[in-house]
């Protein structure tokens, strides 16, 4: 299966964080994120599908990146499947 997405980010000065919509071929709405970042640390949230959070860190050398999923609390089964991850920047 061949996923394909277009991620806008943006920077919102009043909330200081960046909202985003995904626009993908597995959704056939907008999806909406908000990244929350500070310093290496990094908070992605949804309300979709009842809301999730990724939490995740930059490492030191900012050649990494790892986290993880989570549904929000009770709403684990409303198609948000919690999963960790680790990228690694590619030059």
């Amino acid at each position: 299966m061949k996923i394909q997405s277009l991620e806008l980010i943006y920077y919102d000065p009043e909330s200081d964080t960046f909202p985003s919509l995904v626009y993908s071929n597995l959704a056939g709405i907008p999806i909406p994120y908000r990244y929350d970042v500070k310093g290496k640390d990094v908070v992605i949230t949804t309300d979709l599908g009842g809301g999730a959070k990724m939490t995740g860190k930059i490492s030191e050398d900012g050649n990494t990146f790892s986290g993880g999923w989570r549904q929000n609390p009770g709403k684990e089964d409303a198609g948000n499947v919690a999963y960790d991850f680790v990228g690694t920047r590619i030059k």
